[in-house]
C-alpha cells in the first residue's frame, strides 16, 4: 500500500504558515519498503503495538525505522 500524502500547513503567530507534521498511518501490519509517505511519517502497527518512522527513500525503497 503506497501512501501519497500532501504536506499539511498550520498557522501560527510568528509565521503566517509553516509545515505541519504528517498524520500518522495506523495499520494492522508493519510497513514494507514499498510503502511510501512523507519523510518523518509515523506508522503504527496496532497488531504488534509497534511504531515506525520513515527515515529515507533511496533507490525506490522506503526505509522505515522501528521506534
Amino acid at each position: 500500500m503506497s501512501v501519497n500524502q500532501r504536506p499539511q500547513v498550520a498557522y501560527g503567530l510568528s509565521q503566517p504558515d509553516f509545515a505541519a507534521a504528517p498524520q500518522p498511518i495506523i495499520s494492522v501490519r508493519v510497513p514494507t519498503t514499498k510503502d511510501f509517505a512523507q519523510i518523518g511519517t509515523i506508522w503504527i502497527d496496532t497488531v504488534t503495538n509497534a511504531a515506525y518512522i520513515l527515515t529515507s527513500v533511496t533507490d525506490n525503497s522506503a526505509n522505515w525505522l522501528n521506534i
